[in-house]
């Protein structure tokens, strides 16, 4: 039996059998990654006004829901939500700034991580 012959790739210096694949197996998975979350990232802009409303006003219940768990005073939960809401529209202001393949992984932080958190505190 023979040794497969490795090749270098020229752009990542990684090591695979040109006889075998065509293409180098690092960069293509490097590439499929950054289109899939370019698509993502499209695919979250493109959400109608509603549903972005929406996405907003769970996350803000979320914050809400989670400060009268931790502190239970209806001010102290109530700046805690404006001071979200303040948060979220000086990022909007600033969103031309920031890499559009990055939205789906901002947005999903933003809007999810404070009903995932919600959620985790009434099951537990």
């Amino acid at each position: 039996m023979t040794s497969p012959k490795l090749t270098p790739c020229s752009k990542c210096d990684f090591t695979y059998d040109q006889e075998l694949i065509e293409t180098c197996p690092n960069c293509h998975e490097y590439h499929f990654k950054q289109s899939f979350l370019r698509a993502m990232s499209e695919t979250t802009m493109h959400i109608p006004l509603g549903g972005k409303v929406a996405m907003f006003l769970t996350a803000n219940y979320a914050i809400y829901a989670i400060m009268e768990m931790i502190l239970q005073t209806w001010w102290i939960n109530g700046l805690s939500v404006l001071m979200y809401s303040a948060v979220i529209g000086f990022w909007i202001q600033k969103k031309k700034t920031i890499d559009p393949s990055i939205w789906f992984i901002l947005i999903v932080l933003m809007f999810y991580l404070p009903v995932i958190l919600l959620i985790i505190l009434l099951v537990f």
